[in-house]
């Protein structure tokens, strides 16, 4: 596939009386493709749509994504389960292509989970213990224990520690 400023040459270099001949060895490209792109008359490269292995598992996948919480290794694994004929790489392409990735699924990353966690310790119906144990990512608790401590439940902290310095974490 010609980029297309290499077609818009041929095309150019064509309408100034070059042959086909010429243009092919002074552009390095066979006359075969020279002649195909001064026949179609146009500089941009055509666009190739090509159904993937995936296309079948249009559905799935977006499911899977998010019970998986974006592991495509495990995504790809229950798919094979399944009984799915489909490469990783066709996977990962498939993802890619449709922006499944963009998509922010992790709940542990999101404002209002952190809210919700924030407001369930404060009230103690959740414990420090069973939350570390949610937080897949070792920074989302050490930035949900940040804005707890400095936030405006800070008073209430430093209050039940019997200190009056920050409580360690």
């Amino acid at each position: 596939m010609l980029r297309e400023t290499k077609r818009a040459a041929i095309i150019e270099l064509r309408k100034q009386g070059y042959s086909l001949r010429y243009i092919a060895k002074a552009l390095t490209t066979s006359r075969y493709t020279v002649r195909s792109i001064v026949n179609s008359g146009n500089s941009q490269a055509p666009k190739i749509v090509r159904p993937t292995k995936a296309e079948q598992f249009r559905t799935q996948i977006p499911q899977l994504y998010a019970q998986c919480r974006g592991n495509l290794s495990r995504v790809h694994k229950t798919l094979k389960e399944t009984g799915a004929q489909l490469s990783y790489s066709a996977l990962t392409s498939f993802v890619r292509r449709n922006h499944l990735a963009d998509i922010k699924l992790d709940v542990a990353r999101s404002i209002t989970a952190a809210q919700q966690w924030m407001s369930e310790i404060s009230h103690g119906s959740r414990s420090l213990e069973i939350l570390s144990t949610q937080a897949d990512n070792p920074s989302d608790l050490v930035t949900l224990l940040y804005s707890l401590r400095n936030g405006p439940l800070q008073q209430n902290l430093w209050a039940d520690s019997g200190s009056g310095s920050r409580p360690s974490v």
